[in-house]
């Protein structure tokens, strides 16, 4: 997955090339570590308080939330 940090400033959704909405566990979690890697490479070097980190911090903390809900219902089947 490609982070595109050209789309609208503040607009997280936009961040992203792909709809990743329906992904399975083991997708999200790569997702994840994708984002993970490319939020660091891109607060290196625009900085931590970018808007555009700011957007894509908070776009990559929703995955992970997804994938700890999904966690949690699986853990309770």
């Amino acid at each position: 997955m490609i982070i595109d940090t050209n789309k609208r400033e503040g607009d997280p959704s936009s961040c992203l090339t792909t709809d990743n909405r329906h992904r399975n566990q083991e997708d999200l979690s790569d997702i994840i570590e994708d984002m993970r890697e490319q939020l660091v490479k891109l607060a290196q070097e625009k900085g931590i308080s970018n808007g555009k980190v700011v957007a894509v911090s908070q776009l990559l903390d929703e995955y992970i939330v997804q994938f700890q809900l999904r966690m949690s219902r699986k853990s309770s089947k």
